[in-house]
């Protein structure tokens, strides 16, 4: 039995890596034990809970090859070591870099930290300070002392002051939780009620983020972590000027990593992104010499002993959520990933192997075969072409 297992989870789990989707919530449940990045990782946030600076990484892997199960690895162990973590992907057609104030909208839209939930009904900025001020009555003193810009302390210090009165002082809450997610209110309402005298645009939406992240080094946790998916299809895909604007913004925070104390920014991307002639990073000289090997992560294609600890735990998870005996063996689980390893595809190697091993779960439990080795080798091409499809038609529909 898996710990932390159970029935929804197993059927959350289940479904979402059928369907090629990372569950992330639960990735400790189903991921290998051991990832040959693993090590980078501890070794960064360390440094950055520690230091007073930040750090800005790219990591580079082939399409399907568990880029986004990466960022969930990396957001547990964020998560574990008490810091604020937000974790989305962006598109052309709706969160960029172009516009960093939307970025940073979507940054506080998807921020938690270990043991927050939504479904407390605080956002998550109540909850942090709910826990700090319930240690430190005089926090508005605290606050004024710490050096961040004055709109985002103002927005901190009006929103403890009114955290003993919820019910009450509902409808303020909700307006400057909005400010902080770069929604626009009344300037003038801002400045008389709440000495908020700027909305987060982008002259100074940097220094906010900034400001944040001193912020809650300040009151205890380690940091903020930033995991950004999908880059590669911003960098290729946008107009020209907008591809521009995300490229200059790429730069300024690498360029400000040495102020950006507790912050780690950690994008997914592929090789389109590092060796597009046209629009990939090569096409902005400025960026291109500022991403070197030191801040560039190649992610391995899967292992043969990753595959098999994956599959163990997967016939263990399906078993669960289904409540059903599933007649394969060790043996027989090895040989399946021996053709995984001996079908060398050219790409998406991992997502194929996942779906392919729900699937075979799901033909097992079925009464669908008798063969689970030979059939494992049919799902395995079959869902490598399907894949292959897919992404082919997601490329034209953007």
């Amino acid at each position: 039995m898996i710990n932390g297992l159970n029935k929804q989870i197993a059927l959350r789990i289940i479904n979402s890596l059928g369907d090629g989707v990372p569950s992330i919530g639960d990735v400790h449940l189903f991921s290998s034990s051991i990832n040959p990045l693993d090590s980078i990782i501890d070794s960064d946030l360390k440094e950055i809970s520690s230091g007073n600076y930040g750090k800005v990484k790219f990591l580079n892997g082939s399409y399907g090859e568990g880029k986004s199960h990466f960022l969930s690895r990396v957001r547990k162990k964020a998560l574990d070591n008490d810091f604020l973590v937000s974790m989305f992907q962006i598109s052309p057609r709706g969160i960029s870099l172009d516009m960093m104030e939307r970025t940073f909208s979507e940054i506080m839209k998807n921020l938690t930290v270990k043991n927050y939930s939504v479904d407390c009904g605080d956002s998550i900025i109540e909850h942090i300070l709910n826990k700090w001020i319930s240690t430190n009555s005089d926090f508005e003193n605290i606050l004024r002392k710490i050096p961040i810009d004055r709109d985002i302390k103002a927005a901190l210090i009006e929103i403890g002051k009114r955290l003993d009165n919820r019910d009450l002082y509902y409808t303020d809450l909700d307006i400057l939780d909005r400010w902080f997610k770069a929604e626009k209110h009344s300037i003038g309402e801002l400045k008389k009620k709440y000495k908020i005298y700027n909305h987060i645009n982008p002259r100074n939406v940097f220094d906010i983020l900034k400001s944040f992240s001193i912020f809650l080094k300040k009151i205890g946790y380690s940091g903020l972590v930033v995991l950004i998916d999908e880059q590669e299809i911003i960098s290729t895909l946008l107009t020209t000027r907008r591809r521009e604007l995300t490229d200059q913004n790429i730069r300024i925070m690498i360029d400000d990593q040495g102020d950006m104390d507790g912050i780690y920014i950690l994008f997914a991307t592929t090789d389109e992104f590092f060796n597009d002639p046209l629009k990939g990073v090569v096409s902005y000289p400025a960026l291109k010499t500022r991403i070197t090997k030191s801040n560039t992560l190649n992610l391995p294609p899967i292992s043969k002993d990753e595959m098999y600890e994956v599959a163990l735990k997967l016939k263990e998870i399906c078993k669960f959520a289904w409540d059903a005996k599933l007649r394969i063996n060790d043996e027989q689980l090895s040989k399946c990933v021996q053709i995984a390893i001996e079908n060398n595809i050219p790409s998406a190697r991992a997502r194929t192997y996942v779906k392919s091993v729900i699937s075979l779960m799901e033909n097992i439990r079925d009464g669908n075969t008798t063969d689970p080795v030979n059939k494992f080798s049919e799902l395995y091409s079959s869902t490598f072409n399907e894949i292959a499809t897919e992404r082919e038609h997601f490329e034209n529909e953007i």
